[in-house]
């Protein structure tokens, strides 16, 4: 049998003539079990036995401060469960939050500038409880933050060259790195473009399930 449930929410506001404020919610909740032969014993079933739960959270915000300046913020929040029941059992927590903010400012016709920064926390907790009661606990944390600039220079109509650098700190990997991006594009009709970009970039180890 399986049986599931989702619900989702929805909601904006203009908090001025220029400003928005948005919130968007997600949940879930799925259960589902199989009965199947024993593996061994073919007088026999084996059940397993899957619950899963989710929750997402989401929310920004927009605001237009002046001819020069312009404002953006948002937060979000995931949280995953998963239950496994078999002759075994596998409990699964995963949660992330995230804030980012960050603010533009036109220099120019021509040039243009943006900065921010943003904090992003993860969390997973995994304890698999074997057939003879015995625990095995995985665990990870990570907080990572980053402040990042960049710039965009109209070098004609067509011509856009971005630069920008990015500082980023891991306490997973207890690591701090500095990371130069740049890129030009040529717009070669009302609906394309060509690029070109090169930069540095770095990935936290994927965890192995």
């Amino acid at each position: 049998p399986f049986q599931g449930g989702n619900g989702q929410l929805t909601f904006r506001q203009k908090t001025s003539k220029t400003g928005m404020f948005k919130f968007y919610a997600d949940y879930s909740r799925n259960w589902f079990a199989l009965q199947s032969p024993h593996a061994e014993e073919v007088t026999q079933t084996s059940k397993l036995e899957l619950t899963n739960e989710n929750l997402y959270l989401n929310s920004s915000f927009r605001e237009i401060l002046n001819d020069k300046w312009s404002l953006f913020a948002g937060l979000s929040y995931t949280r995953n469960t998963d239950d496994i029941q078999q002759n075994y059992e596998i409990e699964q927590l995963e949660q992330s939050a995230q804030g980012r903010s960050s603010l533009r400012h036109h220099v120019s016709d021509r040039f243009k500038i943006k900065f921010g920064g943003e904090y992003l926390f993860n969390d997973y907790d995994e304890q698999f409880i074997s057939t003879d009661q015995e625990s095995f606990p995985t665990q990870l944390k990570d907080h990572y933050a980053a402040a990042f600039v960049e710039a965009d220079y109209y070098l004609s109509n067509k011509f856009v060259l971005r630069v920008g650098e990015r500082l980023e700190y891991s306490s997973l990997l207890a690591q701090t790195n500095a990371a130069f991006r740049a890129s030009l594009a040529y717009e070669t009709s009302e609906n394309a473009q060509i690029s070109v970009a090169l930069g540095q970039f770095y990935q936290n180890p994927i965890k192995e399930q």
